[in-house]
């Protein structure tokens, strides 16, 4: 197993006053997790309770009324597939600039146990959970693709803790191309909770030593492929992490 801390278990403290504020505040509560940009991905965990409250997602049951606005009637948690914890992530229309929408986007990155080997073969597995309602009725769910980039060196771009409201803030500036992506994913709602895993098999050309995950598209592409007259959002739960050398059979 190459990723260090596959289900997102080993941790430093586990909640702060800033959790959903800061990538500061993700980056000093995970050991081996880190957010690369100022984008804020969030980590719930069964181990927190405050004001009898458990630090989950919490996902709302709810109806649409005559106006397709969200009636929120009953409140849900999405448990974790393993251990106590899991880790949630989104891309989101921030703002308007004429036309043109611009987006935040949030990752996670990991520096692996072992490099990757060239022409070695190996096996992801995840368990993924993507829900069609964000909670924010203005905006509409998009199957965006979500990549896994491999890389010799860590990725970044901070500029400030508190420039997450900045779409410029929370995107790379480099043309990242990762080498997975996954769509197609089955969306959730309040009545199915149930985790969907996804694996698949692989070779790369080069050595690796950090894996990134987020959405890689760019700002272009999300307006040419989606309606970018509609404010848009996708949210991502992970869960379960692994990835392994495959035997090479001779």
């Amino acid at each position: 197993q190459l990723i260090p801390d596959s289900s997102f278990e080993d941790n430093n403290i586990l909640w702060d006053a800033n959790a959903f504020n800061n990538a500061d505040s993700f980056n000093k509560r995970s050991k081996h997790w880190k957010s690369p940009t100022d984008g804020t991905p969030d980590l719930f965990s069964f181990d927190y309770i405050k004001n009898g409250h458990l630090k989950l997602p919490i996902i709302y049951e709810y109806s649409l009324d005559s106006t397709y606005q969200i009636i929120k009637k009953d409140t849900l948690f999405l448990n974790p597939t393993f251990g106590n914890s899991l880790v949630g992530f989104f891309i989101r229309s921030a703002e308007k600039t004429g036309v043109n929408y611009k987006y935040y986007k949030e990752y996670i990155q990991t520096k692996l146990k072992d490099s990757i080997k060239i022409n070695h073969k190996y096996k992801l597995n995840f368990n993924i959970q993507k829900f069609k309602f964000s909670g924010f009725s203005v905006y509409e769910y998009i199957d965006i693709p979500l990549g896994f980039y491999f890389s010799e060196k860590i990725i970044t771009n901070r500029i400030n803790n508190n420039c997450y409201l900045n779409p410029n803030c929370t995107s790379f500036k480099e043309n990242y191309i990762p080498q997975l992506e996954f769509d197609n994913f089955s969306p959730s709602d309040q009545n199915n909770l149930k985790w969907e895993s996804i694996n698949k098999s692989f070779k790369l050309t080069k050595g690796y030593n950090y894996l990134t995950i987020g959405v890689f598209k760019s700002d272009q592409y999300i307006l040419n492929n989606y309606n970018s007259n509609k404010l848009i959002s996708s949210n991502f739960f992970l869960d379960d992490i692994s990835l392994i050398e495959l035997p090479c059979i001779v």
